[in-house]
């Protein structure tokens, strides 16, 4: 599988901002509708860029689905999964009836699995659930990639579930993509990783000059990045949740530590102009290159 050396980010289309609520208010009414998102996915593909990332939101899988009617095999998409409270909704029939109602409903349902992760500590069940109906929900896109979502990456290392992240990348194998890992925590994850000996070809986590969510330290995520020469990196929160000029972030993911391709997450058409110019005056020739991805 192909993966490009940048690639557009999806937090700001489902409100994920680091800059408070003022900026999670205004992404969610910005991109409430599957136009919005596509005007951003569309403007990065004509600066070059080739990877989308994903989660199973509505809007951002028919974004997917329509930019690839355009952009064909060229396209590389990856998806992050699971969207825990989106998948439970799903498989709970939230559709447009009353919220307090499907909450209800969504708490019955899942009750069983959620006692077992409560009192066994295996997330195993509740997990092979949600997986289900999320992968059968982003199929349309026709992934090339999937990782687990980083809350969950961390969760399953702190609390040594190797059999879910055996589940999650037996699954995606199946789907015929290319599993991966996102992480908050890169130090204590590869730990894990190494101790139970398990491997993932890509591991997706922070990189940014301000060491924000560089964890356990800058020195160390520095480190396995240099030492682990099996495992494509990918660095997320290169801006630092904003805080950063895009030249300097930009800069410091490649050169610095030595990444090999970055997600980067827009808020905006103009800010797409700015984030990926930013890219290719840094990269040169290598802003459009793409690396093999095998499965271990």
């Amino acid at each position: 599988m192909k993966l490009p050396k940048i690639m557009l980010g999806s937090n700001p289309f489902h409100a994920v901002s680091y800059r408070g609520s003022d900026e999670r208010k205004e992404f969610r009414r910005r991109f409430a509708d599957v136009d919005s998102v596509y005007r951003v996915m569309e403007r990065s593909a004509d600066l070059g860029v080739r990877g989308f990332h994903s989660y199973a939101k509505d809007t951002e899988i028919k974004a997917i689905v329509r930019l690839r009617e355009r952009l064909g095999d060229s396209m590389t998409v990856v998806s992050i999964l699971p969207d825990i409270y989106g998948a439970m909704s799903r498989q709970a029939g939230e559709g447009a009836q009353d919220k307090n109602l499907a909450k209800i409903k969504l708490l019955l349902k899942n009750m069983p699995s959620l006692i077992s992760a409560g009192v066994t500590g295996n997330l195993v069940p509740m997990i092979d659930s949600i997986l289900k109906t999320e992968l059968n929900v982003i199929k349309v896109t026709s992934p090339n990639f999937i990782f687990l979502h980083g809350t969950l990456t961390d969760m399953a290392c702190v609390t040594d579930q190797r059999s879910l992240l055996q589940l999650f990348k037996d699954k995606v194998l199946e789907r015929g993509a290319v599993p991966g890992l996102t992480t908050h925590n890169l130090g204590m994850v590869c730990a894990k990783l190494k101790a139970m000996g398990l491997r993932f070809p890509v591991i997706e986590a922070p990189f940014n000059p301000r060491g924000f969510m560089m964890q356990p330290s800058v020195e160390k995520c520095l480190e396995l990045r240099r030492e682990l020469t099996d495992v494509c990196f990918i660095g997320k929160k290169v801006l630092a949740g904003g805080s950063v000029p895009p030249r300097e972030g930009i800069a410091y993911a490649y050169r610095t530590a030595g990444v090999h391709c970055t997600v980067l997450g827009i808020g905006s058409v103009s800010e797409a102009d700015e984030t990926f110019s930013a890219g290719k005056e840094i990269l040169g020739d290598e802003y459009t290159a793409q690396y093999d991805i095998e499965p271990f």
